[in-house]
């Protein structure tokens, strides 16, 4: 037999990209890790945000700090820096599955859970669900000039998206002697550059859509909302076609050769009793599965074999904004709302802690490993 390797073939076996069996990643055909494969990669994957230690961002006035603490903001409002290490993202968007919403290793599965945006975000996630209407009765220049005492000009709202520069030449620097009123509506303004340079960014990180403003026009109740879930289904990694370089290639090793040790305990409580969640999670005009049971080592449990991936309808899974500027979202999702209003019902209960499932470790072998 011949003993040569090739692109295809080893010691007669054929090579080839994504897992033997194709009951559950049944989308490798169109998935990056196809093109990676077959063509070397592409180019490394860049997103922009707004660094809230940057003067494109107003200063965080000490004033400021208790009202966003007790929103839930505080955690992120505090960010000094955000270094992001983009060859690394690039690698890991590349295990990335959308038939699990799970990202495939060596070693199993696992994702960016609610758990994950409450420790490391501070962010609220046992709340009301990010949601409402893309249209506002008067248009959303109103809204915004009720809010912040000034309509913007016609260039600095378009289609909804009002521009972040707008609001940091508006509101620059709180005065030491502001009233009340004064403070509220900095915060205000503070809050919107968060959500649409931090949070819920859009690929050029220099805008909000005021879809976002009735949330915040009102502290008391922007402190009852789930933030984090809602920043969770915002950013469900996607699928790129085009990947890479030769620093990606090196965290890709990196991935390859994790161990199951290498997963940290936790050390924060705050918010776990929905952290193992089962259903929906929405951010207005996105649903996206939050399944923490394909990924139960992350909570130091043993992981079995999961069922099957929860299947959303493809027009769901591929929904954007795009024509959809009066869409009142509680109503289109209102099956999926009501599921998380109940979401301590569809909480798992794990009881076991301790290794690996070895059957887990042949089924990951044949069903998921990339």
């Amino acid at each position: 037999m011949d003993d040569t390797v090739d692109d295809i073939n080893v010691d007669g076996f054929e090579l080839k990209p994504g897992p033997s069996d194709t009951s559950v990643l049944h989308l490798q055909a169109e998935h990056r890790s196809s093109t990676t494969w077959n063509m070397g990669g592409g180019d490394v994957l860049r997103s922009r945000v707004r660094n809230p230690s940057s003067s494109r961002f107003p200063s965080l006035h000490s004033r400021m700090v208790p009202l966003l603490r007790d929103v839930g903001f505080d955690g992120v409002a505090r960010l000094t820096s955000i270094h992001i290490d983009w060859s690394l993202v690039t690698a890991l968007v590349e295990r990335w599955r959308p038939e699990t919403h799970t990202f495939h290793l060596p070693v199993g599965e696992c994702s960016i859970t609610l758990q994950d945006v409450s420790v490391i975000l501070g962010l609220r996630v046992d709340g009301c669900a990010i949601t409402g209407s893309t249209e506002f009765i008067g248009g959303w220049g109103t809204l915004v000039e009720s809010i912040f005492g000034k309509a913007p000009a016609k260039q600095d709202l378009d289609g909804g998206r009002l521009k972040l520069n707008w609001l940091t030449n508006l509101l620059p620097v709180l005065s030491a002697d502001a009233n009340e009123d004064e403070l509220i509506r900095y915060t205000q303004s503070y809050m919107l550059q968060l959500i649409g340079g931090i949070l819920f960014t859009d690929h050029q990180g220099s805008q909000v859509h005021c879809m976002f403003l009735p949330l915040i026009q009102n502290l008391d109740r922007a402190r009852t909302l789930s933030w984090g879930s809602g920043v969770l289904a915002w950013c469900a990694p996607k699928s790129y076609a085009d990947s890479s370089s030769h620093v990606v290639s090196i965290d890709r090793l990196s991935l390859d050769v994790l161990l199951p040790d290498h997963f940290l305990s936790n050390i924060c409580q705050e918010g776990s009793a929905i952290w193992l969640y089962k259903g929906p999670i929405i951010c207005f005009y996105i649903v996206e599965p939050h399944e923490p049971d394909r990924c139960v080592r992350q909570f130091n449990m043993v992981q079995d074999i999961p069922p099957p991936p929860t299947i959303y309808s493809s027009d769901l899974h591929k929904m954007t904004l795009k024509g959809k500027t009066d869409i009142d979202w509680r109503d289109k999702h209102k099956d999926h709302i009501l599921s998380w209003n109940n979401r301590l019902q569809f909480v798992n209960i794990i009881g076991n802690e301790g290794p690996q499932n070895i059957l887990h470790n042949f089924w990951n072998g044949d069903a998921v490993q990339q």
